[in-house]
């Protein structure tokens, strides 16, 4: 099989020759320069979208669908089972995102089979909403997604390895603490971009302090998870920016060198028969480069 041995660097807010010159150190495509993704310029009128599958099971769900709003970088975040459809992703969306906000200008997606299906393309081509698709391997061009995927999974790894069932519980603090904290590259809170005014305070609980032993445990709860994900949050964040400053380079591999293979969650099921494959391995391998067949593409 065919793959491309490359990683992106995070564009912040660069403008067309910047962010060209970050493509095309690592893609190709015919007219490439005339086909650039267009910048939003109103909140939730572009979205990308992209599920977190291999959950251990929580009050009957195993997967997360993401939704991120390309112009404030805010967040709706929803559970589904295993086995869901088209039919019912699209009724979670218009429940999460299109009774609030409308239908959006363009949906930024991976080539899922949900979203390549006929009944999806169909139905978004009616509601005059453009879909727009990364490569079929590699889909980076879904980038804002899947650093968001990583944020949230990186708290689930946190609490799902002493509590694995319980993560859909705290799938509501999980978006409001995201979309209640400073965004790097904007330097405000998606809350602020949306709403135009900075998110309330939560007032700290020091547990005890009620005698009504539910209100305590709740407000005692709360705190808690809000804590981990501020303290997971914050790594998450430092990491992502951490890779967005290296001075990156294109790594040549020579015939007969071996390589790990980093591969995209839904990729891995063939390789590797993880019950939780979100909590599992990144990379596999070594396998031999066989053939160079392009820039950064090789045969293994």
């Amino acid at each position: 099989s065919s793959i491309k041995v490359h990683e992106t660097l995070m564009g912040g807010h660069a403008g067309v020759v910047k962010t060209l010159k970050q493509l095309s150190a690592n893609f190709y495509w015919d007219n490439m320069r005339q086909e650039p993704l267009p910048i939003p310029s109103h909140v939730w009128e572009d979205v990308s979208m992209d599920f977190v599958t291999g959950l251990p099971p929580s009050l009957g769900y195993t997967v997360l669908f993401v939704v991120v709003d390309c112009f404030s970088k805010g967040i709706h975040l929803g559970t589904l089972p295993t086995g869901f459809t088209a039919y019912k992703v699209v009724d979670l969306f218009t429940s999460m995102v299109c009774k609030h906000h409308g239908i959006p200008r363009s949906i930024i997606t991976d080539r899922d089979p949900i979203f390549i299906s006929r009944f999806w393309t169909e139905l978004f081509k009616y509601s005059g909403t453009i879909l727009r698709m990364s490569s079929s391997y590699h889909p980076q061009t879904d980038r804002q997604t899947e650093v968001m995927n990583r944020t949230i999974e990186q708290y689930f790894r946190a609490f799902a390895h002493h509590k694995p069932s319980l993560w859909a519980r705290y799938i509501p603090w999980a978006k409001y603490h995201y979309n209640t904290s400073t965004h790097v590259a904007s330097s405000l809170t998606p809350f602020e971009v949306i709403y135009g005014k900075p998110p309330p305070a939560i007032p700290g609980y020091i547990q005890g302090t009620s005698q009504v032993d539910a209100c305590d445990a709740i407000l005692s709860s709360r705190d808690e998870i809000l804590t981990l994900l501020r303290k997971n949050l914050t790594k998450a964040q430092q990491a992502m920016k951490v890779q967005a400053d290296k001075h990156r380079r294109d790594t040549p591999f020579a015939v007969g060198s071996w390589v790990y293979v980093k591969l995209q969650p839904y990729r891995q099921v063939s390789l590797y028969g993880a019950r939780y494959n979100k909590l599992s391995k990144r990379f596999y391998g070594p396998y031999e480069v066989t053939s160079r067949i392009g820039p950064v593409a090789y045969k293994l």
